[in-house]
């Protein structure tokens, strides 16, 4: 599931690289693994952070903001923000 296969614009974190249902950042796949969620009136984040062993699973079912996905997934994003700068070394080793 981590080996990168694909890369394209994401609507949220711009270029990322793919791997079997997983989103890489370039220099943040050691911090982050997971990915973003989207059906119709819900969404969600599901990341791990290896190095703190930290899951994060956030559950929504009100999709605000359909037009812009940043507004949409603006809660998810400043979660993650959040942790990532808790990670030791801000995760790049």
């Amino acid at each position: 599931m981590k080996t990168k296969y694909s890369t394209r614009v994401h609507p949220i974190f711009e270029t990322v690289e793919y791997g079997y249902g997983l989103l890489f950042k370039d220099g943040e796949q050691n911090i982050q693994i997971g990915a973003l969620g989207y059906a119709l009136g819900f969404v969600s984040a599901c990341y791990y952070y290896p190095q703190t062993k930290l899951n994060l699973v956030i559950l929504e079912n009100t999709a605000n903001n359909l037009n812009d996905f940043k507004k949409t997934f603006i809660v998810h994003t400043e979660i993650m923000g959040l942790i990532k700068k808790r990670t030791p070394n801000n995760g790049y080793n």
